[in-house]
């Protein structure tokens, strides 16, 4: 007959214990992508800034994001720190959502795109969201991002100098093949320099001396009767959205309550003619004295302002003398 024999093994762990030393996995060198924004001038229409106007370009960069990561990066979970607007805009057919800034009427669009993945993923309000999905593709121990921002109006603009803040974009963490978190990164903006300014044109035309060829009572049969037009332009070099208002300034005639019709300089006088005055008008209009008429809409460039002048017959009698009037015609723009 065999015998079993029985070994009893006992393990005995002593004071010190058996030791097992899992190693801690160290973080990823967080690294800011800083996007360096230079100083941006936008120049306001005439008509103002409306809501939802891009008041700059894209302002793009690339730069290290995370580097010496202790495993490959699979995926990135990102923080958003800027608080929505509530207004969006939508550019190539995405929808961003508009974030605050800091300053009031300036609000910012914000995408960031991670190492290989090819698209931008439009930075949302506060919150989380996937930078980059875990497509079973590694990524390497290092990641790059671009960044890109625009900004947008989100309220009444004036001409003016506006400093904007710099911007805390995202704040990541780069994950391995099982989603554990290694280490961060981080993009911001600089700080910079808004400048809005104003659509304007410059007057080419410093004076003009618009001469009348000589008119008699016949040229003008009654009170009221014009005759002897003469087109006179002014010229301007303007900006791009520029609406243009006239002003015509100067002494009314006082037998005349018609529109734009200047008295005759040193009325009254023997060498002064009578009954008559000169009237002036924009386009084909008479322009009231004082008055702010607008002229046209420029499309930036050149314009040569089409006015007329002409002799207006103010009463029933008239008398030859000289008949010449002075008037100051303003440019205004919006």
């Amino acid at each position: 007959m065999k015998r079993l024999i029985h070994f009893i093994f006992v393990l005995v762990l002593l004071s010190g214990g058996l030791i097992v030393n899992i190693a801690q996995a160290e973080g990823c060198t967080a690294n800011t992508a800083l996007v360096t924004v230079p100083t941006e001038t936008y120049n306001m229409p005439s008509a103002g800034v409306p809501m939802g106007a891009v008041i700059s370009d894209w302002i793009e960069m690339s730069s290290p994001f995370s580097s010496n990561c202790p495993s490959p990066i699979y995926s990135i979970s990102a923080n958003s720190y800027n608080s929505s607007t509530g207004m969006t805009y939508t550019e190539n057919g995405i929808t961003y959502p508009v974030l605050v800034s800091g300053v009031t009427g300036v609000g910012f669009i914000a995408a960031i795109k991670a190492g290989t993945s090819g698209v931008f993923v439009p930075i949302p309000g506060t919150g989380t969201f996937t930078l980059l999905s875990n497509t079973g593709q590694s990524e390497g121990n290092a990641i790059n991002v671009d960044v890109k921002i625009k900004f947008i109006s989100t309220g009444a603009l004036t001409p003016g100098v506006y400093a904007i803040p710099p911007l805390y974009l995202v704040g990541a963490y780069m994950l391995d093949s099982i989603g554990t978190k290694m280490g961060q990164g981080f993009a911001q903006s600089s700080s910079f320099t808004l400048n809005i300014t104003a659509s304007t044109c410059n007057v080419t035309t410093a004076s003009l001396n618009v001469r009348l060829a000589d008119v008699s009572p016949e040229d003008l049969p009654v009170t009221g009767s014009t005759a002897k037009e003469q087109l006179f332009n002014v010229g301007l070099n303007c900006q791009s959205g520029v609406y243009i208002y006239a002003q015509l300034n100067g002494v009314q005639d006082n037998n005349s309550t018609a529109d734009g019709v200047l008295q005759i300089d040193n009325y009254g006088t023997a060498s002064a003619s009578q009954g008559v005055g000169i009237q002036i008008l924009n386009g084909t209009t008479p322009m009231p004295l004082g008055t702010h008429m607008p002229v046209k809409f420029s499309n930036g460039g050149t314009e040569n302002l089409p006015f007329t002048a002409r002799y207006f017959r103010t009463t029933a009698n008239m008398a030859a003398g000289s008949a010449n009037a002075t008037a100051t015609l303003t440019m205004t723009y919006q």
